[in-house]
């Protein structure tokens, strides 16, 4: 058999087969119209991935955000509550000892009751202090109850004004409070620094006033 054109044709063993040419644009470069389509989905597809991620970057950003504002507003009501809790105990400890100041004592049980009331009114002092630096109204102790603390120290003296029962009085109130402060730091962690060192300052003091009034029990 004779071949002419060996560029359209080729032989095999098995026999002739013929060779198609590539489709060609006039300026001699091949047309892939099926490539061309796979390039343009595999952009588009990479364009809606890119869509994607910066959506979910945004959404992420968001999220944190949010996360971080809540986070903070947790932060500063914790806070406060440790602060209140600190001045109303505080606020209590004044009371029970003005209660039996006017009371007959030894002068040693009076000096040391007047040592530490000056010492519930410094932290006191400092807690309206640190309010006022963050902006807060604090919620002081009510009215009320100061009367009613009042009328029940006075009550539970009835007439018992001796050292040993004012000094058990004492040692109550100042257990009492210990327990409230802890159970306060207990339930809202340790938040901000300078609250805590008071709040820690309060339980070394009532600590101090329970050693200090067992020797008059």
């Amino acid at each position: 058999m004779k071949i002419s054109k060996a560029e359209k044709y080729f032989v095999y063993p098995q026999g002739v087969c013929r060779i198609r040419k590539p489709a060609c644009a006039d300026n001699g470069c091949a047309i892939f119209p099926a490539l061309e389509t796979a390039q343009l989905g595999k952009k588009i597809r990479c364009s809606a991935e890119d869509d994607l991620f910066r959506a979910s970057l945004s959404i992420l950003c968001m999220t944190k955000a949010r996360m971080c504002i809540l986070s903070a507003v947790m932060f500063m009501k914790n806070s406060r509550e440790i602060l209140t809790s600190v001045l109303k105990t505080t606020q209590m400890g004044q009371i029970g000892i003005r209660s039996v100041l006017d009371t007959s004592m030894r002068p040693g049980l009076r000096k040391a009751l007047e040592s530490q009331l000056r010492e519930y009114d410094s932290i006191e002092t400092e807690a309206h202090s640190i309010a006022t630096q963050r902006g807060w109204d604090m919620d002081e102790l009510d009215p009320s109850v100061r009367l009613w603390s009042n009328l029940m120290t006075r009550m539970k003296l009835n007439g018992r004004n001796t050292d040993s029962k004012i000094a058990d009085m004492m040692i109550q109130g100042n257990t009492k409070g210990m327990i409230k402060g802890l159970k306060t730091l207990h339930q809202f962690g340790q938040q901000d620094e300078q609250i805590n060192t008071l709040s820690q300052k309060l339980l070394d003091c009532e600590n101090a006033n329970i050693r200090q009034m067992q020797g008059y029990l």
